[in-house]
């Protein structure tokens, strides 16, 4: 049937979205310094609003959050769409634009690619890269 389909391709989605995950762990790699100097590079007005101590520390979260709202929607999680929509209303205060999301969002993958090298499989990618779309249009949706 058409919905147990989609419940598997969701299943095999989130087994290669946490395998990718799992292999960042074993190689203890923190991703978050190269997505955040990728996303300046590409973007030099995003790196403003990363001035202060504090707006600095939340680097991590921002990437934890990503990657949380890329797994909850693919779990399946009815609130997912509510978390997106909060997201964007919180980041409307500071002037974050699409194109900032989307350089964000392209810094995520390219430097989730680059970490796991000639180690990430394409299947892999791929998935992150649909989800990472998906998430672009939810944004979109709520500017």
């Amino acid at each position: 049937t058409p919905n147990q389909w989609q419940a598997e391709s969701a299943m095999d989605d989130l087994h290669h979205i946490m395998n990718t995950l799992e292999q960042l762990a074993g190689r203890e790699v923190d991703i978050v310094p190269s997505v955040y100097a990728r996303f300046f590079a590409a973007c030099p007005p995003a790196a403003a609003l990363f001035g202060s101590a504090e707006a600095r520390a939340v680097q991590g979260k921002m990437v934890n959050e990503l990657v949380q709202t890329v797994i909850d929607r693919l779990e399946g999680k009815p609130y997912s769409a509510q978390v997106v929509e909060t997201m964007v209303s919180d980041h409307d205060s500071w002037g974050v634009t699409l194109p900032m999301y989307e350089a964000f969002l392209a810094a995520f993958a390219a430097a989730l690619q680059d970490a796991l090298g000639a180690d990430a499989e394409p299947a892999a990618m791929a998935v992150w890269h649909r989800e990472l779309a998906a998430l672009r249009d939810t944004v979109a949706g709520h500017l």
